[in-house]
């Protein structure tokens, strides 16, 4: 096809609209995918109004990672690395972080052609992720497979944690996509309990509740207040016969937090606690986790997923909003099989 649909955001507060645009050809190291599931992430309303504050090249097609068919089935990383230097990456379509990237790839999946780097395809087992039960297979919706990229991002928090069988954990905070996407990551690791923790019962109790049965006491709620006492209190019932954060744990800090904090010196020197910041995760920890999904160690099988299609773009970012805290997914059905 000499052009495609696409969802084009011109600038910062303008409405999406539907264009069509040039199909590019791709050259040595590009792949052109045709995408069948595009997510929606919760914030989207937010980066499309400049409320977020990401840095971004327009127009620009939003889409940050999709699951589609250059031929086989492929997940599309949306973390773009420097070939001759990793240490340079950026967001594809979110966060425009080095222009040397930004200026090759800055659209993204909310189209009916996608150009993406072909090291960051990873190929799907379509017959055992997406086959019946009855043959053995895991019988997972395409919508469902969308969120191996949401469970990607806890992945690389749980692994620069080293986390072991049989240890507990925290996730902080435990409702909303990520946090839900930390603890499903972590049990499917073998961890021994996880200690949820929310600002509010009635956002996590049900956010953890589709947990608590395949993993009877392996989940516990706290509800934090702001009191320091008080929580570390509650923290430590949930956790019996530890201190809290006990010697030699690790804290990894992930996530979009753009304030500065302060750390209590001398607790965490002498307890020797590791503190590590975590950007997305490396390159073969996408593989990893794929693998992990496909021998069915970390299951998708709670996943709630609403599709829309690329007409629906603007009803499908509203319904990532109003459905952030519920930690049901959304994505964009931009090429339909049939």
């Amino acid at each position: 096809m000499s052009t495609h649909r696409a969802v084009v955001l011109s600038k910062l507060g303008a409405p999406l609209t539907i264009e069509h645009l040039p199909t590019p050809s791709p050259t040595s190291g590009q792949l052109l995918v045709a995408p069948l599931i595009s997510p929606v992430i919760a914030y989207q309303h937010a980066l499309h109004s400049g409320e977020r504050g990401n840095p971004l090249t327009f127009p620009l097609v939003p889409g940050t990672s999709t699951i589609g068919r250059p031929g086989d089935l492929v997940l599309i990383d949306p973390t773009l690395r420097g070939r001759d230097n990793p240490g340079v990456t950026s967001l594809q379509a979110l966060y425009r972080m080095h222009p040397a990237l930004d200026n090759t790839w800055h659209n993204g999946s909310w189209a009916e052609r996608f150009l993406a780097p072909l090291e960051n395809s990873s190929r799907l087992n379509e017959a055992s992720l997406l086959g019946p039960k009855s043959a053995g297979a895991r019988g997972y919706t395409l919508g469902q497979l969308g969120a191996i990229t949401q469970l990607l991002v806890p992945y690389g928090g749980w692994r620069a944690a080293n986390l072991r069988p049989g240890q507990t954990v925290a996730v902080a905070y435990a409702s909303g996509a990520f946090g839900g996407s930390a603890i499903d990551v972590a049990l499917g690791l073998g961890a021994g309990r996880v200690i949820a923790l929310g600002r509010r019962n009635e956002t996590l109790l049900p956010a953890i509740a589709a947990l608590k049965s395949p993993y009877p006491g392996r989940v516990v709620p706290v509800v934090v207040t702001g009191d320091i006492k008080q929580d570390a209190d509650a923290i430590q019932a949930a956790t019996p016969g530890s201190t809290g954060l006990d010697p030699d744990a690790t804290l990894v800090l992930m996530g979009g937090v753009r304030d500065n904090i302060s750390l209590p010196y001398q607790p965490i020197m002498f307890k020797n606690i590791t503190i590590k910041g975590r950007f997305m995760y490396c390159k073969e920890w996408v593989d990893e986790l794929v693998a992990i999904v496909e021998a069915g160690s970390v299951s998708l099988e709670r996943q709630q997923v609403r599709c829309f299609s690329l007409d629906d773009h603007a009803e499908a970012v509203e319904a990532a909003k109003n459905d952030a805290a519920s930690g049901r997914g959304v994505v964009l059905t931009p090429v339909v099989e049939k």
